[in-house]
């Protein structure tokens, strides 16, 4: 015998007299109490239900189509509601007895889920309603009881189907004998999801001859149905196909029209060709991505690497092969080029001597170490062109030294000249001296030529002058203190600007003539703020706290505009802020703030 799992469908059931009337039997109550069941989406538990019979399937009002109803509270599993309806006595809780409703009519039952208080209850429907089958039945209908237990059921009566009153609910197993099998119409057979398995398939409980009518795609789960053939064909036989149409599409596309461009086999492609996303190739380390014909440069063209190499790796290289390295000490320059130190070194004489013009010294970041006061770290005469950076030279009389006026355009960069005698002394014009720190030298911390610049340097704690530069100097942006004479002096025409200049033994700023002196901070200067030559400008600058006067104009014929200077004079003798106008022949003074 073939058999069916069928899914459950909730409906009504009730105990019930044979009434023949004009030929016709019908299903009357025997009692007030119909016996109902359905699953809801209600979880398991206690619920407060309404049961109400209503005069259409949906819609309505409960003025105008609900009949009956009753409450009642329900302890439910599963979700499921199975009660006899009509059970309610109290009058409170139903409109009337079931049993003088008129059941020759049409009715539906619906089920509201009751929250609230009373009287003020409010109903939730829960699903849809469920209709009541009182159309005739068939003489020989029995219950799905007697079904499930190996009765005959020789014919369904089109509506609801079969049905069953377990509780809870279950599948019916239809056994259908041998010849035609099941006949069905329309979809007249409503299949459980996962209701014809695999296994069912596998042991032939299903098959074409037992099932004729319509059956649409919708009634079958194909999950996990693995078929042999597809329209009569295997896997391999569709694939193969399939293959063989693309590939005869793809070579007429590519006849016809030479911008195709297929990613899948090779292919020479005419025009040029514009792509909005990122060109990927796969092929392995071993095989180039690119093969270019053209020798043209293109343009925009970012490598990471050139000839396997990263472009540090090609300037050090460079670098390298023009460089000529300095490992031990005393070493003496004898060519132009490009020098650099392998590592800290020693001497007990002369460090580096620079015998050639145009010379670059790289220290590297390492220290050169002198005797203690005698000989230079890198010593230089009659030089032009020669740049020392990136180190520390200490324990020299002088740390570098160019000891001949003809000396010029010698460049110090980041250099710390730490502990000499001297700490750099170029006698020489132009030269060039930023970001180095000159420091606990016995002389000088820095002394330069005419129209030499001097920025962004430390000069601090020098036993005597901190910045000691010719006529035409630029001496910008150094940090100037705690040297034991003035804090920077300069010759005719020097420009001094934005320097902080504090606790300097003599004077802050001590300048010959025609100095411009502009937004420098001094303070705490053992003699004068500033001391000006004649015929210069004096703007902008913050002076206080010094021994003597803040701006001390003696030369005659200055300009002396928006200067702060306060709180000096700390010797307590007769020293101004600035100068009185009666006190400078010639000087001009603007805007000042010298209380």
């Amino acid at each position: 015998m073939k058999k069916i799992n069928m899914v459950l469908i909730a409906g009504l059931l009730f105990s019930m007299t044979m009434l023949v009337a004009a030929g016709s039997i019908f299903a009357v109550p025997a009692s007030e109490q119909l016996y109902y069941t359905k699953t809801t989406g209600l979880s398991a538990g206690s619920h407060l239900l309404r049961f109400s019979l209503w005069t259409v399937g949906s819609g309505g009002t409960e003025a105008t189509n609900m009949i009956w109803w009753e409450d009642k509270t329900l302890n439910l599993t599963s979700g499921t509601v199975t009660t006899y309806l009509g059970s309610v006595t109290a009058a409170a809780s139903r409109s009337g007895l079931l049993g003088d409703v008129d059941f020759s009519q049409q009715y539906w039952v619906q089920i509201d889920a009751v929250s609230g208080t009373a009287p003020n209850y409010v109903y939730t429907p829960v699903g849809a309603r469920t209709k009541l089958n009182m159309v005739p039945y068939a003489m020989h209908s029995i219950t799905s009881e007697s079904a499930a237990s190996g009765g005959s059921v020789p014919s369904v009566t089109a509506g609801s189907g079969l049905t069953s009153t377990t509780t809870p609910a279950g599948d019916i197993t239809l056994n259908v004998g041998a010849g035609a099998g099941l006949t069905v119409g329309a979809d007249a057979v409503a299949i459980k999801a996962g209701g014809v398995t695999s296994t069912m398939l596998a042991a032939g409980a299903v098959t074409d001859a037992k099932i004729t009518g319509p059956i649409s795609a919708a009634k079958i789960n194909s999950t996990g149905l693995d078929a042999d053939k597809l329209d009569g064909k295997h896997y391999s036989d569709i694939t193969a196909d399939t293959d063989a149409k693309v590939s005869a599409e793809a070579s007429a596309r590519m006849a016809a029209d030479a911008t195709f461009v297929d990613k899948t086999r090779p292919q020479t492609v005419a025009g040029i060709k514009t792509f909005s996303d990122q060109i990927v190739s796969s092929v392995v380390t071993g095989t180039a991505p690119l093969q270019v014909a053209s020798s043209t440069m293109v343009a925009n063209l970012h490598a990471d690497l050139l000839d396997g190499k990263h472009a540090s790796d090609i300037i050090a290289a460079a670098l390298d092969e023009k460089r000529t390295a300095i490992s031990s000490l005393p070493y003496t320059i004898s060519a132009s080029g490009s020098y650099y130190l392998t590592g800290n070194l020693s001497t007990m004489g002369m460090g580096i001597t620079v015998n050639a013009d145009n010379v670059t010294i790289d220290l590297g970041g390492f220290t050169i170490t002198g005797p203690g006061s005698t000989n230079s770290g890198i010593w230089m005469n009659g030089r032009t062109n020669v740049e020392i950076r990136n180190g520390t030279i200490k324990l020299f009389y002088a740390g570098i030294t160019e000891i001949s006026t003809s000396g010029a355009r010698h460049r110090v960069i980041n250099v710390k000249t730490i502990g000499n005698a001297n700490g750099i002394s170029l006698s020489g014009i132009d030269n060039f001296i930023k970001q180095c720190t000159s420091a606990n030298n016995t002389v000088n911390g820095i002394t330069v030529g005419a129209n030499s610049s001097i920025s962004e340097n430390i000069v601090s704690h020098n036993t005597g002058y901190g910045i000691y530069a010719g006529d035409s100097a630029s001496i910008t942006g150094n940090s100037v203190s705690y040297n034991g004479s003035n804090g920077i002096t300069a010759g005719i025409g020097a420009a001094i600007f934005l320097n902080t200049i504090s606790n300097n033994s003599f004077s802050g700023i001590t300048t010959s003539s025609s100095a411009t002196i502009t937004s420098n901070s001094i303070s705490y200067s053992g003699r004068y703020g500033i001391y000006p030559g004649s015929g210069s400008t004096i703007t902008g600058n913050s002076v206080f706290y010094s021994q003597w006067s803040g701006i001390q104009l003696t030369g005659g014929y200055c300009l002396a505009d928006r200067n702060v200077a306060y709180a000096n004079n700390r010797a307590l003798g007769t020293y101004p802020n600035i100068t009185p106008s009666g006190s400078c022949t010639g000087c001009v003074y603007g805007l000042n703030v010298a209380p």
